[in-house]
């Protein structure tokens, strides 16, 4: 028991002198231990590797002590048995311990002289970039970090423009990715990332200026960043072709635009897809959107009624000869339906349908898909408007268009 405890207390006392090694960096002095001097620039394998030879002194040391008194021992015990055996125990134990601890030293040098030598070598950073500060030591990171702890004066990419679109200073200016191995200016207390993953991003100043906000799927709200973008990007994943709806309300409701390609200024109008949709929301009125497949045709059979709960008379929107983003008027159409839709049932597939007030998608438009039941059982009381001769509310849908909504 006493050996266990004894065993305890000389492992605890050197992972504590390892520690505090590490944590003062030896504010004191210490003596070269197997031609190696610790100092304030050793590393964590310096400090391992100084316990080990420490080690292996100490217990060269604590052996000669060991039979150097149990030999004076053993000398002045003649006559008393037990004390010679006991002392002659113990000398043999220090010879057996000198034996194991220089064979062992000796094997791993023999075999191989790197495996007596501990050596952790930092990890490798392969993305992300190194900030180099002003003694030119290279500080790398992959993450957003708001207090760097060190003055940079310049960055050096280590991912390629593919993965890594740019950083961000503590100002918020941007530092383009100039390519893998290349450096750039920065200054700052603090580093951002802008990844290039597929989504959205929303820009605060016209040109794609100022640092973006990125959302990976659409948006029913913006949350802080409601009514603050003035332009727009977004990255389809391989082998796709994204589309979005954008909306200057939330809830995907009011004035829509649709567009295919990243727009510099949102106030500028629309042009995108080779679609003649010249809607322009403003600067700084996009409140919501939704992303979907450009070129997947709805595989959704669409019927409208004029009572609510799918019930009453209906009217089939669906044109087969049509299915894909195709933009309908309600000229011709059941009047008495058109005049007064209150619910929309979507069976199969995963398709959408954008209401609007006006035609070719103007006015007030909302945008309905099915959740849980084919039937939306209520529109509720956006697309309407109090008729004043008639002291009645009137649904004011002039135009539909469907929408494949799968992401």
């Amino acid at each position: 028991m006493l050996n266990k405890r004894k065993t305890t207390l000389i492992l605890s006392l050197s992972l504590l002198f390892l520690m505090a090694s590490c944590v003062y960096a030896l504010e004191i002095g210490y003596p070269t231990m197997g031609g190696q001097q610790l100092g304030k620039q050793s590393t964590f394998p310096d400090y391992v590797k100084y316990i080990f030879n420490f080690a292996i002194a100490i217990s060269g040391v604590i052996a000669f002590v060991v039979l150097i008194f149990n030999g004076f021992k053993y000398l002045t015990s003649a006559g008393e048995t037990g004390a010679m055996n006991d002392a002659k125990n113990k000398i043999t134990g220090a010879f057996i311990g000198i034996i194991m601890l220089l064979g062992s030293y000796l094997l791993l040098t023999t075999i191989n002289p790197g495996l007596a030598i501990l050596s952790l070598q930092p990890a490798a950073h392969l993305s992300g970039v190194c900030l180099i500060d002003t003694n030119n030591q290279e500080h790398c990171l992959a993450q957003d970090t708001d207090n760097l702890g060190f003055t940079p004066q310049s960055v050096k990419f280590l991912s390629g423009p593919d993965n890594l679109i740019s950083v961000y200073q503590a100002d918020e200016t941007e530092v383009p990715n100039v390519g893998a191995g290349q450096t750039a200016g920065f200054s700052g207390n603090a580093i951002s990332f802008l990844w290039r993953m597929p989504g959205v991003y929303l820009y605060p100043q016209v040109g794609f200026k100022g640092r973006p906000m990125y959302y990976s799927s659409s948006q029913s709200a913006l949350g802080n960043f409601d009514n603050r973008a003035n332009a727009i990007k977004f990255i389809s994943p391989a082998g796709t072709k994204k589309c979005i709806i954008l909306f200057d309300d939330f809830n995907f409701r009011g004035q829509a635009a649709f567009t295919s390609i990243d727009i510099e200024n949102l106030g500028s109008g629309r042009g995108a897809g080779g679609r003649n949709y010249t809607t322009a929301l403003g600067n700084n009125v996009l409140s919501s959107f939704k992303i979907f497949n450009c070129y997947e045709q709805s595989t959704s059979k669409i019927t409208f009624y004029d009572s609510i709960d799918c019930k009453g008379n209906k009217y089939d929107a669906t044109d087969p000869a049509n299915p894909n983003l195709t933009q309908y008027e309600f000229s011709g159409v059941d009047t008495k339906v058109a005049n007064n839709i209150l619910s929309i049932e979507i069976e199969g597939g995963n398709s959408g349908v954008l209401l609007c007030s006006g035609i070719n998608d103007t006015g007030k438009c909302q945008l309905f898909y099915r959740e849980s039941s084919p039937c939306i059982s209520s529109l509720g009381s956006y697309l309407y408007e109090f008729e004043l001769s008639a002291l009645t509310w009137v649904q004011k849908a002039q135009s539909y268009q469907i929408v494949p909504l799968s992401n």
